[in-house]
């Protein structure tokens, strides 16, 4: 078997489990809608997934938030354009027979796949990793009264001078 040969075997090998499953039972929602989503804001309440027995509906959600719940990935992990994050679409789409939870990111990948026309692909970068520590001298925070806790968020303030 020749180097080249090898380098290929070895490629597909490493790509096999990357391919998502939707090709192999391609599942699908049965009827589903997209529009792009009407200028401005959202009425309260309407903007998000609202899923029952039959149906799903997607409102508001930009691109990127389809493409995180379709690969299971947090949106800020996702390389794609800028304009990824403002082209917001509403979907409304029924699920098939037999479909269960665990389908649900299958059905968003072949939606995406088939109305969108998207084509993804997973890679590994390396991103530099920050580990917040406590200094050598100690903490120097001080955490809010119990009362203030009760009447607002919990605040951690520093007792040093603010910092410019």
């Amino acid at each position: 078997m020749s180097l080249q040969m090898l380098r290929l075997t070895c490629a597909l090998a490493l790509a096999a489990p990357l391919v998502p499953a939707a090709h192999a039972q391609d599942l699908k929602f049965e009827v589903a809608w997209i529009r792009p989503t009407p200028d401005g804001p959202p009425a309260p309440g309407q903007a998000g997934v609202h899923i029952s027995q039959q149906q799903v509906r997607f409102s508001y959600l930009s691109l990127r938030d389809y493409i995180g719940i379709a690969y299971e990935v947090p949106i800020q992990l996702i390389s794609a354009p800028e304009w990824i994050n403002s082209a917001r679409f509403d979907v409304s789409a029924t699920f098939p027979a037999g479909a269960t939870p665990e389908n649900f990111p299958e059905l968003v990948r072949s939606m995406l796949r088939d109305r969108f026309h998207l084509q993804a692909r997973r890679e590994s970068r390396d991103s530099p990793i920050y580990v917040l520590e406590v200094a050598k001298t100690g903490l120097k925070i001080t955490r809010e009264p119990e009362e203030a806790l009760k009447d607002g968020p919990i605040s951690v303030t520093s007792s040093d001078s603010p910092r410019a």
